[in-house]
């Protein structure tokens, strides 16, 4: 998945990304690769924002960046695992901290329903969580 989201997040930069970018991971888990699809996209927006020639009209203040799975997922293991992954995307000595700009949510619940705002999500990842469908949405 890695290099899919690598190069969605390439092809918004070309369009021009919002202040505001929305990443949602839909059937998120639980676990220690609860944070993976979503740490991949955080480095994706970062690496383009302090790449060596960011496109002028990139400019990306805020991530929000929301898990969702069923209501009976634990979630726990998923926000215990936030500060190694703040600590991972903080550019330790270097004057340059990413992190105060993202912000982490759950949003439990089927995505057979509606789970998110209207425009508020710009990258929405999943890995296992498809095959469930029994219909299309």
């Amino acid at each position: 998945m890695k290099p899919l989201i690598e190069a969605a997040v390439v092809d918004m930069f070309e369009a021009g990304l919002p202040a505001r970018f929305g990443v949602a991971d839909l059937d998120c888990a639980s676990g220690p690769n609860a944070l993976a699809l979503i740490s991949t996209a955080i480095n994706a927006v970062h690496h383009h924002l302090l790449g060596p020639a960011p496109a002028a009209a990139s400019r990306c203040d805020e991530l929000t960046v929301l898990l969702n799975d069923l209501p009976t997922n634990d979630f726990t293991s998923a926000m215990t695992g936030l500060p190694l992954l703040r600590q991972k995307h903080s550019v330790v000595g270097s004057g340059v901290d990413y992190w105060p700009g993202v912000f982490v949510s759950v949003v439990p619940g089927t995505f057979y329903g509606r789970l998110f705002p209207e425009r508020t999500m710009h990258l929405v990842c999943s890995s296992f969580s498809l095959h469930w469908l029994s219909k299309v949405c």
